[in-house]
């Protein structure tokens, strides 16, 4: 099963280590979250959010999901 932020990079198109690179992070640990085996850091929450466009709170649940899939984000 995909994790939220996985869905949500499918349907915007987006690579992991476009993000990785551009939340000057590694591939690994982008990999971790993307994958859910870790939890986002609370400090890169809203680096990550902005770069999924979409609010911290729609990458923690499938809000984010809903909107996209809404035309909203």
């Amino acid at each position: 099963m995909q994790t939220v932020i996985a869905k949500l990079m499918d349907l915007k198109g987006l690579k992991s280590k476009t993000l990785a690179r551009k939340l000057e992070v590694t591939d690994a640990a982008f990999c971790g979250w993307k994958n859910g085996r870790v939890c986002v850091p609370q400090g890169r929450r809203k680096q990550l959010a902005d770069a999924l466009g979409v609010e911290v709170e729609d990458i923690l649940d499938d809000r984010g999901l809903a909107k996209l899939v809404e035309g909203q984000v």
